[in-house]
């Protein structure tokens, strides 16, 4: 159990990490429309669904952009949570809040792993 423990703080800890910034998630409205918005965790992908463009939102949640950028932070979860979403294709502000909770769920619960090493990763 220890063992485990261990491994779910490690990769919790990875996850919730600080990227550089060309490592990060640069947030689009389309092919070439770059908003200058960026995220280096994510902690701030998750403050940022909240108020970027609802455009972006579509465009990169059409291309799974999000999914693949959670898989480079280690998340395997959370990509496979945003792909089941991408799945029920919700749009508008519907896809906000729906992209949004299941981020800040995923948060949480990493932010428990990293304090205890326990429960589900």
């Amino acid at each position: 159990m220890t063992t485990s423990k261990k491994s779910e703080r490690e990769l919790a800890s990875k996850i919730l990490s600080k990227v550089l910034r060309d490592k990060g998630f640069h947030f689009h409205t389309g092919m070439g429309a770059y908003t200058g918005i960026y995220a280096t965790s994510l902690e701030q992908f998750s403050q940022l669904l909240e108020k970027v463009d609802l455009k972006s939102i579509e465009f990169h949640m059409g291309r799974t952009d999000f999914e693949n950028w959670v898989r480079s932070l280690g998340d395997q979860v959370l990509a496979l949570q945003l792909a089941k979403l991408k799945k029920k294709n919700p749009s508008g502000e519907n896809l906000r809040r729906e992209v949004l909770a299941i981020v800040k769920k995923r948060l949480d619960d990493l932010k428990r792993d990293l304090q205890h090493g326990s429960g589900k990763s």
